[in-house]
């Protein structure tokens, strides 16, 4: 088991080294901030065929690493798989998030696989998230994370999407995936995250994200222009305040949701047009 020391100003390496002749762990230290390089770091420090992922917020279920090695059994061919990830509120939640929890089950990474279980491929729109999957690791070390995704210091909101962007690129190289339903794990979701400030930051990231995979493609990140989104935007702000007003909690939620995606979606465009020109070529 690798364990990847991130940078920490706490007592981490102390805690890891408590644990030394009771678990087979491997501490390797990361000093370059952001969750794509500690994922990376962990990579190149891990041996074996297979790297299973998870988080420090999850509890995973009975035999769950058993229910990944018979699905990597019984699918030699398959490059990746993913389980389901529940959500569960830590302490008190506010009465506004217990009620509108589905429609912002995604900032916390909620996933319920299919049934039937759909196949896993470039076609796919459904992906499974870092919380709660497994990859070879062949194919894990042809696609490293990319470092300018996943949570990093930031000042306009949360960057995500490393994981996923990972398995996109697998799947079109040509890898399939397999989802495996019986391997779950429990997210717990504690106070500080169960606010409106952390879904806002949560959605900004998730819109740039996607725009900046839009850019890549020579697409359109603004999905008709400038001056529609901030139409777009504005409105969107009019109903989070009149459904925090009238106490319309999905109202605001979705609202909310979608004007945060519209902002990083702003911000990624202008990152794009600050950016200098790619040099031209010497003839």
């Amino acid at each position: 088991m690798v364990i990847v020391d991130n940078g920490s100003a706490d007592d981490t390496p102390r805690v890891i080294a408590s644990f030394e002749g009771r678990l087979p762990l491997r501490a390797v230290v990361e000093p370059r901030e952001g969750i794509s390089h500690a994922r990376n770091a962990g990579v190149a420090a891990a041996g074996g065929g297979c790297l299973i992922w998870t988080d420090d917020d999850v509890t995973v279920c009975r035999d769950w690493l058993r229910c990944y090695e018979r699905a990597f059994e019984a699918h030699p061919r398959a490059a990746f798989f993913g389980g389901p990830i529940r959500v569960r509120l830590a302490g008190a939640p506010p009465a506004w998030l217990r009620k509108g929890l589905p429609r912002v089950a995604s900032a916390f990474a909620a996933l319920e696989v299919p049934v039937p279980s759909p196949p896993l491929d470039a076609s796919s729109r459904l992906l499974p998230f870092g919380a709660n999957m497994a990859v070879r690791a062949a194919e894990q070390r042809r696609h490293a994370f990319d470092a300018s995704l996943g949570r990093q210091p930031w000042r306009h909101g949360l960057l995500s999407g490393e994981e996923t962007d990972v398995l996109r690129r697998i799947a079109a190289s040509g890898g399939t995936g397999v989802w495996v339903p019986e391997a779950s794990v429990e997210h717990w979701i504690e106070p500080e995250r169960q606010t409106v400030d952390y879904l806002r930051r949560y959605y900004v990231g998730m819109g740039y994200t996607v725009a900046r995979r839009a850019i890549a493609k020579g697409r359109d990140p603004l999905g008709g222009g400038r001056r529609r989104l901030h139409r777009r935007m504005a409105w969107k702000r009019a109903l989070y305040l009149t459904g925090r007003l009238c106490g319309r909690t999905e109202l605001w939620l979705e609202a909310l949701r979608r004007g945060a995606q519209l902002r990083g979606r702003l911000l990624a465009q202008r990152e794009a047009l600050a950016a200098p020109p790619p040099a031209a070529k010497a003839r």
